[in-house]
């Protein structure tokens, strides 16, 4: 980082301009957030070059001076640790990271862009054309998180318009070849403004949001661009392009409509050896739900609350209800609210019910901590190591005997690996997992215990 904050390359002046230029004034072009207040540094040189000690110099200045959205616009070839400590001290002061993937024609998506599959305070971003197609330039992969405009055939022959600085820069020279005050650009660079103006914009509509939260909003109102056709997210595209409307209309439009519930289904469990109760639902068309929350009660009880599981889930799994014959052991009933980007949620849905033979909970014999070391609650750790190759540890800890489930998916939601789908002894546990025959990438596992759900994300790097 340089205190000489004077643009000598233009690039800084361009992609601030995306982000913030003065609007209503008749002249040049109109920022994303034109009233947001921007703090400039600079990490790069004349040649737009940088390293990672310098965007950690420069995160941490701009954390310490009350940022509260980062822009990136640049990118390294690998990760380090000093871009990690970079985007920790960001994370624990809730500041967001909007990165650019890179303009390798399609390659992996550059660091610190990379770091969105394990940091929830980055977002990686990159670029469509005016078409809403993908240029060719723009990189692609597992962590890209949401697509912008960022134009043009190459990055050298662009149709973003921008500022730029009114004294000479290097790219007024060839092959790029900019003009004074304005000029055309294109690249993720380009993109990654655009989303880091309405990051902005979010902050300044709504307070008290964490910065996984606001990259939340803008991955789930997301546009699915035509070329996704169905699909919730894409190496290619991410979550859709960015739209600034819609992440900001879900706020005032209030909660989502209620959810259609579908009749309860069965799922056979051949660990058990039985079928178990499986709540099934229409996937809602709100542009902005986030997720379902379902709830449950058993004859003449209350309801409670069961799961929350994401969109585009439209299924889960109740472990504790059998439903086999003779289904004479009551009556068990299921309802969901949906919830969207805001936490805004929904009117509950239509009720079904099924019967079943039995509860599994009924089986299981509750022990104190003090009877065999076991845990108050439900827990599940993250992995370690993460990242990792090929195999890495998972530990939990379950306070009672009962039914757990251990499953590792894959980006598209398919399951990889089942490490655990049956009954475990309450403690401290630990299960390893393997992946020799993946390809690196993002993973997930999915703990599934009594009222217990979640899901942890982590990294295989060959």
């Amino acid at each position: 980082m340089t205190h000489n904050t004077r643009d000598e390359y233009g690039h800084g002046t361009h992609v601030t301009g995306i982000l913030s230029a003065e609007s209503n004034n008749g002249t040049g072009v109109a920022g994303v957030a034109w009233e947001c207040k921007v703090l400039c540094i600079r990490v790069f040189n004349k040649c737009g070059s940088g390293t990672d000690a310098m965007f950690k110099q420069g995160v941490i200045y701009a954390v310490d001076s009350g940022a509260t959205v980062i822009n990136f616009s640049g990118g390294f070839d690998a990760g380090s640790t000093t871009q990690v400590e970079a985007i920790t001290y960001a994370s624990n002061n809730n500041v967001l990271i909007v990165a650019s993937s890179g303009n390798d024609n399609g390659g992996y998506v550059r660091y610190p862009a990379a770091y969105s599959s394990t940091y929830s305070n980055v977002i990686a971003v990159g670029a469509t054309d005016k078409d809403d197609n993908r240029p060719s330039f723009s990189n692609v992969g597992l962590q890209l998180d949401v697509v912008a405009p960022g134009g043009g055939v190459s990055d050298v022959t662009g149709d973003i318009y921008s500022t730029t600085p009114n004294y000479n820069f290097t790219l007024m020279g060839f092959p790029y070849n900019w003009t004074q005050n304005y000029s055309y650009g294109a690249g993720t660079s380009m993109a990654t403004p655009h989303v880091t103006g309405i990051a902005g914009l979010i902050h300044s509509f709504t307070s008290g949001l964490s910065s996984s939260d606001v990259r939340d909003i803008i991955r789930f109102t997301a546009d699915k661009v035509t070329v996704m056709g169905d699909t919730f997210r894409s190496n290619l595209y991410g979550y859709g392009r960015a739209n600034a409307f819609n992440a900001l209309n879900a706020k005032l439009e209030g909660a989502p409509s209620a959810p259609v519930q579908l009749p309860i289904g069965s799922i056979w469990n051949a660990s058990h050896g039985h079928n178990h109760a499986l709540v099934k639902w229409e996937k809602h068309t709100g542009y902005d739900v986030k997720g379902y929350k379902i709830y449950r009660k058993i004859n003449n009880s209350s309801y409670s609350y069961q799961a929350s599981v994401l969109q585009p889930t439209t299924q889960w799994e109740d472990y504790d209800v059998i439903l086999q014959k003779p289904n004479n052991g009551g009556t068990v009933y299921y309802y969901l609210q949906a919830y969207d980007v805001y936490t805004q949620t929904s009117a509950s849905s239509n009720v079904r019910s099924a019967n079943f033979l039995t509860i599994q909970p009924s089986k299981i014999v509750v022990r104190n901590e003090s009877d065999n070391g076991a845990p108050s609650d439900y827990f599940i750790m993250q992995n370690t190591p993460n990242p990792f190759n090929p195999s890495t540890q998972i530990h939990y800890g379950i306070p009672e005997d009962g039914y757990v489930s251990l499953k590792v998916y894959n980006s598209l939601g398919q399951v990889v690996s089942t490490l655990l789908d049956g009954y475990e002894t309450s403690g401290y546990q630990s299960v390893p997992f393997t992946a020799d025959n993946l390809p690196s990438g993002v993973y997930y596992y999915t703990f599934i215990a009594r009222n217990t759900v979640e899901t942890k994300r982590m990294v295989l790097m060959r």
